[in-house]
């Protein structure tokens, strides 16, 4: 007879933060030339997690934070991604690869059940 020994089942554990905190997520159309725009991830301040949107300079050596265009907290970077026109650039599968842990607000569409037809609210 042989000796089973059990072992626990695996539990998926949530995806490590990426070592990257700077996301290149497009271009915008800045006043005489292209500028491009990344996403940054910050520290965590009081249990919240900060995201900036900011421009590098690419004509130096090394890459000096032109600007930062705005900042805001992790629940709100799909509201800055429409702000900057980019929420068609970045899906939320890939915020969450970034190590974006906020709420997507995406509309969701309610059936209601009568007399087995489904209407629309």
């Amino acid at each position: 007879m042989s000796n089973v020994i059990p072992f626990p089942k695996i539990v998926n554990s949530p995806l490590p933060l990426p070592r990257e905190r700077v996301f290149h997520i497009g271009f915008r159309d800045g006043c005489d030339r292209f500028e491009p725009l990344y996403l940054k991830r910050n520290g965590v301040l009081h249990g919240i997690r900060y995201w900036e949107m900011t421009t590098y300079d690419l004509s130096k050596k090394y890459y000096a934070p032109v600007k930062v265009l705005e900042e805001c907290p992790d629940d709100c970077v799909p509201i800055m991604l429409e702000m900057f026109g980019m929420q068609h650039k970045v899906s939320f599968a890939d915020l969450r690869k970034m190590g974006w842990g906020g709420k997507s607000y995406e509309p969701a569409i309610i059936y209601t059940l009568q007399s087995a037809q489904y209407t629309e609210q």
